[in-house]
C-alpha cells in the first residue's frame, strides 16, 4: 500500500495500475511465474479490434498538469544524456521532478477515492524524476515520469503514469505523406523525432502491447510504410505479429544494436542511418498474402514447461519470410548485392544476398523456435 497516495494491492497490480501493463508483462518485469488460467485468449486478428477515440482528461486536470510543469525545472543532465538536445527538451517541455508530490485528487479534477483499510484519502502521485508529457493541439493530455530512485530489482515501476491521464500514444513529427515508425517508450518517441523527424513520424505506444487509438489509426493508414521498432526482446517479438495482421504495410524494423533507440547513441550507433536503411531496397512493406492463422500459430509461444523439450532438428535451414513472421528476427539493411544483416538475439548473422535463407542458432523467443538446435 502507497501511504502516499492511498493506493493498494500487490507488485503485480501497482504495475497494471501504473503503467498499462497486462497481467503476463507484469509478471515479466517481476520475475513470477504466471498463474494458470483456465480462459482462452481470443486470437489476434482484423476482425476482432476497432480503433477507439482516446478518452482525453478535463480542463481541470490539462490546467493542474500545466502548472505542475511549469513550476519545474527543465530535464537537464538526464534528458541531455540519453541524447537529447536542449532544443527538444524546450520545444517538448521535458522537465525534471526533483522530488516526490502528492497532490489531492481533486486539484486534478478526479473524483475522491478513499482507501477502505486506512480511511485516508488517495493522491496524485507524482515521483521524483524525467518528466515525459503528451501534448495535443497545445494542451497536455498525459504525464510519464521516469523515476529517479528506480534501480533494477525495483518493485514499483520505473516509469509512472499520472492518475488521469491518456492511455492513447505519443504522437511527434506528424506529416502528411511519412512513414510512421512505432516505438515503446516515449523517451525513444523523442529521440527519434529529434534524429529523424524529416523522415518518419514517430507514434509511443507505451508498452509493446499498445494499440493505437483512432487518431493514430488514421495516422497509420495513411503511411506509405510502417515501421515496427519495438523493443528487441521477447515482448517486442510477442507483440509483432499483431502489427502484422492489422496493418499489411508494416514490417518488423528493430535497432541495428541493442534493445531499443535509446540505446544506440551510447552503441555509435547513427539513428537517422538506421531509418534511412527502410528504404524500397530493403523487403517491400506490404508482405505476400498469408492466412492470418498461419501467421498465429508461428508466433505462438509453448508454455514454459515446453521449453526444454528436446526437438527434432529439421532437414533445411529457416526461410527469410517464416523469420519475419514469427517476429523474432528482421531483416535489418544492405543493399542489393551486398551483405544483409539480420538480427536475431541481439546479435548480427549474415544471408545471401536474395534474403531467402539464413542461419539462426538463437532466436529472441527460443523456445519457439522450430530450427533451435
Amino acid at each position: 500500500m502507497c501511504r502516499g497516495c492511498g493506493r493498494q494491492g500487490d507488485a503485480i497490480q501497482f504495475l497494471r495500475d501504473y503503467t498499462g501493463m497486462s497481467y503476463g508483462e507484469a509478471c515479466t518485469v517481476l520475475g513470477t511465474l504466471p498463474k494458470a488460467s483456465t480462459k482462452r485468449e481470443a486470437k489476434p486478428g482484423r476482425g476482432n479490434w476497432k480503433p477507439e477515440p482516446s478518452s482525453l482528461p478535463g480542463k481541470k486536470w490539462r490546467e493542474a498538469a500545466r502548472r505542475f510543469l511549469e513550476a519545474l525545472p527543465p530535464g537537464g543532465a538526464y534528458a541531455l544524456g540519453r541524447g537529447l538536445t536542449d532544443a527538444t527538451i524546450a520545444t517538448w517541455q521535458i522537465k525534471w521532478n526533483p522530488a516526490d508530490q502528492f497532490q489531492d485528487r481533486e486539484v486534478w479534477g478526479l473524483p475522491p477515492e478513499t482507501n477502505p483499510k486506512t480511511g485516508k484519502p488517495r493522491k496524485v502521485w507524482l515521483p521524483a524524476g524525467l518528466v515525459l508529457p503528451t501534448i495535443r493541439d497545445g494542451e497536455i493530455v498525459a504525464l510519464k515520469i521516469r523515476r529517479a530512485g528506480w534501480s533494477v530489482g525495483d518493485s514499483l515501476p520505473k516509469y509512472v503514469a499520472a492518475s488521469g491521464s491518456a492511455q492513447g500514444p505519443l504522437a511527434l513529427a506528424d506529416k502528411p505523406g511519412l512513414d510512421v515508425a512505432i516505438v515503446e517508450s516515449e523517451l525513444d518517441a523523442f529521440l527519434l523525432a529529434q534524429e529523424a523527424g524529416d523522415l518518419v513520424s514517430v507514434l509511443a505506444m507505451r508498452t509493446a502491447r499498445g494499440k493505437p487509438d483512432a487518431a493514430a489509426h488514421a495516422m497509420l493508414k495513411a503511411a506509405p510504410c510502417i515501421l515496427v521498432a519495438l523493443d528487441f526482446d521477447e515482448a517486442g517479438a510477442k507483440g509483432w505479429p499483431w502489427w502484422r495482421k492489422q496493418y499489411r504495410r508494416a514490417k518488423r524494423w528493430p535497432v541495428p544494436a541493442g534493445k531499443d533507440v535509446g540505446d544506440l547513441p551510447g552503441l555509435g550507433v547513427p539513428i537517422r542511418d538506421w531509418i534511412l536503411a527502410a528504404s524500397p531496397s530493403t523487403p517491400p512493406c506490404s508482405p505476400p498474402e498469408e492466412p492470418a492463422e498461419a501467421i498465429h500459430e508461428q508466433a505462438a509461444i509453448p508454455p514454459v514447461a515446453e521449453a526444454h523439450k528436446p526437438r527434432p532438428k529439421p532437414a533445411s535451414r529457416p526461410d527469410w519470410h517464416d523469420c519475419r513472421a514469427k517476429g523474432c528476427a528482421a531483416w535489418i539493411g544492405g543493399p542489393p548485392g551486398l551483405e544483409i544483416a539480420w538480427r536475431c538475439l541481439g546479435e548480427h548473422f549474415h544471408g545471401d544476398v536474395d534474403f531467402d535463407a539464413a542461419s539462426f542458432p538463437k532466436i529472441a523467443t527460443l523456445s519457439a523456435c522450430p530450427w533451435l538446435n
